[in-house]
């Protein structure tokens, strides 16, 4: 469910968010989160493991995870493009059980609509 009312609004995909086993804080973020909840993706170009890593975090600022690499370059390409004002998610599915938390989350990003059509553009080429 997505709680904004804008136009400039737009989905672009559901993604998988992996990578816990690798964040600090991991159980307190998973406990503090829920299905529902916004996410906020940061672009993270200087990842030594990941050019295209794009982080994710919970309401409270603490990583959750990442968008999986076979699903980061789309939104990576159009975060760097300088045309998207915001990129975020809600939360569609949450396990807390696992060793690890499993995570699925509806991507959405923010854009003026005279640059929707090159956004599309570049989500294509991605």
């Amino acid at each position: 469910m997505m709680y904004r009312n804008d136009d400039n609004v737009h989905y672009l995909f559901s993604a998988l968010v992996v990578g816990s086993f690798f964040t600090e804080n991991i159980n307190e973020g998973a406990k503090a989160s829920e299905i529902g909840d916004e996410i906020t993706l940061k672009r993270e170009r200087y990842n030594k493991f990941d050019k295209k890593a794009v982080a994710v975090y919970n309401h409270r600022g603490i990583k959750l995870g990442y968008i999986t690499r076979h699903q980061n370059t789309a939104v990576a390409n159009i975060m760097d493009s300088g045309m998207v004002s915001e990129c975020f998610g809600i939360i569609q599915s949450l396990d807390k059980r696992r060793t690890s938390v499993g995570m699925l989350a509806s991507i959405y990003y923010v854009c003026e609509e005279k640059d929707y059509i090159k956004i599309i553009y570049i989500i294509q080429r991605s």
